[in-house]
C-alpha cells in the first residue's frame, strides 16, 4: 500500500513494490498492485502476464477473467478477449456486474455485437430492470441494430432511474 500511496502521490513507489513482491511472491495484493502501476506506465504485457500469473493462483474468480479480457483486449486479442469474459459470466451466471462488463466490450469493440453483446445486455436487464448501466447497455445494443425507438426508451429509463447517470445521457 506505500508505493501505492507513493504512486498517488507522483512519486515512483516501485523499490516498495519490489520488495512486497520479494517478501511475498504469491501475495494477490502485491501482484495486483503491480498489475496497476505497470498500467500506469502504459506496460500492457507486463500487466497481460501479471493478471495471468494472479488468475492461475485464483481461477474461480470472476473479476481477474474480467481484467484479463480487458487486458486481451487491449493488445488487440478480441478473441481471447471475449474468451475470459465468457469464462467470467459462466463461473458466476447470476452477476449482472460480469454480463455489464461482457456487453460493454462486445459494444465498444464492435466485437460479436449480435452473438454475445446483446444476449449479454439482454441478460443484464433480465438480473437487474432497475440498474441504469444494464439498462443503458440494452439502448446501446438495440441503437447498435437500429431499433432507435427501443433505444430511447432504455436510455430514458436509465435516466428516470438514476438522473445523473451521464452515459445515458450521452448516448
Amino acid at each position: 500500500w506505500l508505493a501505492e500511496a507513493q504512486q498517488q502521490l507522483g512519486e515512483d513507489g516501485s523499490s516498495e513494490l519490489q520488495k512486497a513482491l520479494a517478501l511475498n511472491p504469491k501475495s494477490i495484493l502485491a501482484q495486483a498492485m503491480q498489475a496497476l502501476a505497470l498500467q500506469r506506465q502504459g506496460d500492457a504485457q507486463g500487466v497481460l502476464i501479471t493478471l495471468e500469473q494472479i488468475a492461475a493462483q485464483e481461477p474461480t474468480d470472476p473479476q481477474w477473467a474480467v481484467a484479463l479480457g480487458q487486458a486481451r483486449a487491449q493488445l488487440g486479442n478480441l478473441e481471447a478477449a471475449i474468451t475470459e469474459f465468457l469464462r467470467a459470466t459462466a463461473l458466476e451466471p447470476e452477476n449482472v456486474s460480469l454480463w455489464q462488463a461482457l456487453a460493454e466490450f462486445s459494444l465498444a469493440y464492435q466485437y460479436q455485437v449480435s452473438s454475445v453483446g446483446i444476449p449479454a445486455a439482454n441478460k443484464a436487464v433480465l438480473l437487474a430492470p432497475d440498474d441504469p448501466r444494464s439498462l443503458d447497455l440494452a439502448g446501446q445494443a438495440d441503437l447498435s441494430n437500429a431499433e432507435l425507438d427501443e433505444a430511447e426508451g432504455y436510455f430514458r429509463a436509465a435516466i428516470s432511474q438514476d438522473p445523473r447517470y451521464a452515459p445515458a445521457h450521452l448516448h
